[in-house]
C-alpha cells in the first residue's frame, strides 16, 4: 500500500499484458507525431528557442505520468502555460529589446518552472487543491478567452511575415502590427501561413485521426527546401545571429542542438525566486483548472478513478525535474489527453512511449526540422487555441447571475487591457469575484409575513392585532450581513407593534459565525427589554450546533426551539386556548 503511494505507476501491473501494452505503443507514437511539433510551436509562444519545447516534452512528460494518478493525462507544453510563461518574465525586461529568448531569459524560465513544480508539489501533499475554488468559474473562463485572443493574434505577424515590435502595450503593438501589415507583407511566407491554416482545418474537419501537425511541418519544410526559400545563414551550423526575413527568403527554426539538455540546476536566486511566486501561482491555478478540466473529460470514460492531490504531486515533481533538464514550465494537455484515450491508450506505459519517441527525435530528428518555416508554427498554435475562445460563457454566466457575467467580462477585458502583463488581469477579476460574492451575501432575502404559518391568509387582519410576525432569512448570518439581519427584525417592530414574539424561519440559515452570534444575543436582550421574545423554526443540525457552543441556546429557551411551524403552531394554539377567558 505504501508503495503504491510513493510509486503509483505500480498498480499499472494488474492491467499489463501484451495487447496493453500494442495498444500503449499505438496510442503513444500517435501521441508524439503530434507532440513533436506542437512543442517546438509552444516553446516559441514561451519566448523560447523551439528546442526548448522538446526538451519541455521529454523529462516532465515521463515524471509526470510516473507519479501523477491519470493514465492518460499527457504531461508537457501547452499554450496557457507558454503564454503565462512569457508574461511573466517580460515584465523583468523592460528596455531590453533582446531580453525575450536571450541566456538570462531563459534561465528565468527555467527558474519559474522550478518554483512552479514547488507550488505544485506543496498543494498536492497538503491536499489544498481546494483553494483553487477561490478563482470562480467565470473568472477563469474570461482570463482563457483573453489569452487565447493574445496568443492566435499574437501569431499573425508569423503569417503575414510581418516582424511585431514588443513593448508594455499589448494592444497598442497588435495596432502597429495591423497598421504596417499592407506595406510589409511578405507573399512567400503568407502563401506556406494560409495554406498551413487550411490544412490543419480541413484535416481536423475531415480527417481528425490523422495526424495534422505533422502533416504541415513536413509540407512546410519541404516547400521552403524544393523552392530554396530559407536564407543560408539561418541553416549553417556556425551561425548564432538573428536576421530578419528578406525579399525572398521565409523565417525559419534554422539549427536545432541534437542531443540531450545538460542536467544541472536552476540558477536560484532568492530574490528572484520571490518576485516570480505571483506568476508561478498563476500557472499552477491555471495549469491545475486545465488539468483537471482534462480529467473530468476523460476519466468517466476510461472508468479510472482519479486522485487530484495525486496528479498534483505527480504535476509537480515533473517540473521539478524538468527544471533540473533545461524545461519552462509545463502543465497537462486537453488535446493530447483527448489523443491518447481515443487512439487506444490503456495504462501510463502509453506515456513514457511518448517520452521515448521525443527522445528519439532529440538525438536523430533534428536535422530534418532545419526548413521549418516560422509561419507553420505559428498555424499550429492559432489552430490549437482557436477552440478556447468561447463567448457563449459570457452570456451563460449573465443569465445565471449578473455578478457573474460582470466578473467574466472584467477578467476578459482586463487581461487584454494589461496585456502582456495578463496576471493582472486574473487578480483583478478575482478580487472582483469575491467582492462581488461578499455584496451579494451581505444583502440575503428576507421575506417576512404576518403570521408564522405561511398557509394562512392574514392579508385581512390589521397590523396591530398580529402577535407572531414571522421573517425567514435565507443565507448564513456572519459579520457582513448583520445588520441586514437586525434591520429586518426592527422592520417587524414598527410593521407589527404589537407583536409579543418574533417568528425566526430558520431553515434558510445555514451557518452563524460570531458576529452573527452578538448580534442575536443583542436582539434578544433587546427585544427581552421590551417584553417580548424570539423563536425559532427549523434551526439545522449544523446551527444547532453553533447555537450550544456558544451557549446562545439556553439563553434563548428550549421553549422557544420548534421542529417546524407545524409544532409551533400547535403550541400557540394552546397557548390561545389557555388565555381565553372562560
Amino acid at each position: 500500500m505504501i508503495l503504491n503511494k510513493l510509486f503509483p505507476f505500480l498498480a499499472w501491473r494488474s492491467l499489463m499484458s501484451r495487447e496493453t501494452v500494442q495498444a500503449d505503443f499505438v496510442a503513444g507514437i500517435t501521441v508524439a507525431l503530434v507532440l513533436i511539433p506542437q512543442s517546438m510551436a509552444y516553446a516559441q509562444l514561451a519566448g523560447l528557442p523551439p528546442v526548448y519545447g522538446l526538451y519541455a516534452a521529454l523529462l516532465p512528460g515521463l515524471v509526470g505520468v510516473l507519479w501523477g494518478s491519470s493514465y492518460h493525462l499527457g504531461t508537457g507544453p501547452v499554450a496557457m502555460t507558454s503564454l503565462l510563461t512569457m508574461t511573466t518574465l517580460i515584465p523583468f525586461g523592460i528596455g531590453d529589446l533582446n531580453f525575450v529568448g536571450s541566456q538570462r531569459y531563459i534561465e528565468m524560465a527555467i527558474l519559474l518552472a522550478f518554483i512552479v513544480g514547488v507550488v505544485r508539489l506543496v498543494v498536492g501533499l497538503f491536499k489544498l487543491t481546494f483553494l483553487v475554488n477561490f478563482l470562480s468559474q467565470p473568472v477563469v473562463r474570461g482570463f482563457i478567452n483573453a489569452g487565447a485572443l493574445i496568443i492566435a493574434s499574437s501569431q499573425i505577424g508569423k503569417i503575414f511575415g510581418v516582424k511585431m515590435h514588443r513593448s508594455d502595450v499589448y494592444l497598442a503593438d497588435i495596432w502597429s502590427l495591423l497598421i504596417r501589415i499592407p506595406s510589409e507583407i511578405h507573399p512567400p511566407t503568407l502563401i506556406i501561413g494560409c495554406a498551413s491554416l487550411a490544412v490543419l482545418w480541413a484535416l481536423k474537419k475531415y480527417a481528425p485521426k490523422i495526424p495534422s501537425a505533422l502533416v504541415v511541418v513536413t509540407l512546410g519544410s519541404l516547400s521552403v527546401w524544393y523552392f530554396n526559400l530559407a536564407d543560408p545563414r539561418m541553416i549553417s551550423a556556425d551561425f548564432s545571429g538573428i536576421i530578419e526575413p528578406g525579399q525572398r527568403f521565409v523565417a525559419v527554426i534554422g539549427i536545432i542542438p541534437a542531443g540531450l539538455p545538460a542536467f544541472q540546476a536552476p540558477a536560484f536566486d532568492l530574490a528572484m525566486i520571490l518576485k516570480l511566486l505571483p506568476g508561478a501561482f498563476t500557472v499552477m491555478f491555471i495549469g491545475f483548472m486545465e488539468v483537471t478540466s482534462v480529467i473530468k473529460a476523460i476519466a468517466p470514460k476510461s472508468k479510472q478513478k482519479v486522485d487530484l492531490d495525486q496528479e498534483l504531486i505527480g504535476q509537480g515533481l515533473s517540473a521539478i525535474a524538468g527544471s533540473f533538464s533545461g524545461c519552462y514550465p509545463t502543465s497537462g494537455s486537453f488535446s493530447r489527453t483527448a489523443l491518447n484515450y481515443s487512439s487506444g491508450g490503456k495504462t501510463g506505459l502509453s506515456g513514457i512511449f511518448v517520452a521515448l519517441f521525443v527522445l528519439l527525435a532529440l538525438l536523430f530528428l533534428t536535422p530534418f526540422l532545419v526548413f521549418l518555416p516560422d509561419a507553420v508554427l505559428a498555424a499550429v498554435i492559432i489552430m490549437a487555441v482557436v477552440g478556447l475562445v468561447d463567448f457563449k460563457v459570457f452570456a451563460q454566466a449573465w443569465r445565471v447571475h449578473h455578478y457573474d457575467g460582470i466578473s467574466a467580462i472584467v477578467t476578459f477585458s482586463a487581461s487584454l487591457l494589461f496585456a502582456p502583463d495578463i496576471v493582472n488581469g486574473i487578480v483583478i477579476g478575482g478580487l472582483l469575484a469575491l467582492a462581488l460574492h461578499l455584496f451579494r451575501t451581505m444583502n440575503p432575502r428576507i421575506q417576512i409575513q404576518s403570521c408564522c404559518d405561511p398557509q394562512e391568509n392574514d392579508s385581512v387582519r390589521p397590523n396591530q392585532s398580529v402577535r407572531f410576525p414571522a421573517m425567514r432569512f435565507d443565507g448564513r448570518i456572519y459579520f457582513a450581513n448583520t445588520l441586514h439581519f437586525e434591520n429586518g427584525i426592527l422592520s417587524i417592530l414598527d410593521t407589527y407593534p404589537n407583536a409579543e414574539k418574533i417568528v425566526i424561519l430558520a431553515e434558510g440559515i445555514d451557518g452563524i459565525d460570531a458576529s452573527g452570534n452578538l448580534i442575536l444575543i443583542e436582539l434578544l436582550e433587546t427585544l427581552r427589554g421590551m417584553g417580548k421574545d424570539m423563536i425559532f423554526v427549523g434551526v439545522r443540525p449544523q446551527v444547532k450546533e453553533i447555537f450550544l457552543r456558544a451557549h446562545l441556546w439556553d439563553l434563548v429557551g428550549d421553549k422557544n426551539f420548534y421542529a417546524d411551524s407545524i409544532s409551533l403552531k400547535a403550541a400557540l394554539e394552546l397557548e390561545n386556548e389557555a388565555v381565553k377567558p372562560k
